[in-house]
């Protein structure tokens, strides 16, 4: 996977749409558009609280133990 900053996102991203057709643009502002509209309409969401649950679940310390090698594995995609 390769890492780039937002600044360095967005010139790749810029450059991707300059090479696509007056019509392919068009089609891809209509869709940001709807994706706009549509969380437009989405109320706010609560701030969450810094330890709410503190002292109501547990953790045990068994979750802390390492993985499998097969689930491990499933995790760093070497399992088809």
């Amino acid at each position: 996977m390769q890492t780039m900053t937002t600044a360095e996102s967005k010139e790749v991203l810029a450059q991707a749409v300059d090479k696509l057709p007056a019509e392919q643009v068009a089609e891809l502002v209509d869709f940001a558009k709807s994706l706009c509209a549509r969380n437009a309409n989405q109320p706010a969401r609560k701030q969450r609280i810094l330890g709410a649950y503190e002292g109501k679940i547990t953790i045990l310390p068994e979750f802390f133990d390492p993985l499998p090698n097969d689930i491990l594995d499933a995790f760093e995609g070497k399992i088809d």
